[in-house]
């Protein structure tokens, strides 16, 4: 842990929601912006158990990735996958970046393996993946932020307005 005190840049975190809690003693400990990825694995069937766990990291300045919809569900237009990327936006749409999750590695159990094979990744619609995420959020602004600003705030990309 104490190379991630020590850290700058950005820890971005692959977990199952079951662990978010465990990221609060982390979060008061680093100076990198904490990133959770793939909706901090929160499943749209178990969104009233998980979410509130991502909303108080959130609250406490973590970051999301609106990603992945695959690992949660069968994609962006899977059933309840709109309304949770749409009430974790707006509980905190300073907070909340898009991403392909390019180049869609393998999914995986979380079991280790004592393997070296490597594992091929998947083909994925990753346009039908920006174009799902769009149709969430049918306001310019809205999509602006989740596109456009926010990551490039978390990642400190200049954009036209700071050039």
């Amino acid at each position: 842990m104490r190379h991630l005190v020590a850290a700058t840049g950005i820890s971005r975190f692959f977990c199952d929601a079951a662990t978010l809690p465990a990221f609060s003693i982390l979060q008061e400990n680093i100076r990198a912006p904490l990133v959770i990825d793939h909706f901090g694995f929160v499943r749209p069937e178990n969104s009233d158990q998980d979410l509130p766990k991502l909303l108080r990291l959130l609250q406490n300045g973590a970051w999301v990735k609106l990603s992945g919809t695959d690992r949660i569900a069968n994609g962006p237009a899977s059933p309840g996958v709109g309304d949770l990327a749409r009430k974790i936006f707006a509980a905190h749409p300073e907070q909340a970046v898009w991403g392909s999750d390019w180049p869609h590695t393998p999914m995986h159990s979380g079991e280790s393996v004592l393997t070296d094979v490597v594992l091929p990744y998947r083909e994925m619609d990753t346009p039908g993946f920006f174009f799902g995420a769009s149709e969430w959020f049918p306001d310019e602004q809205d999509r602006q932020k989740l596109f456009v600003l926010n990551p490039a705030r978390l990642y400190d990309w200049p954009t036209d307005d700071s050039q």
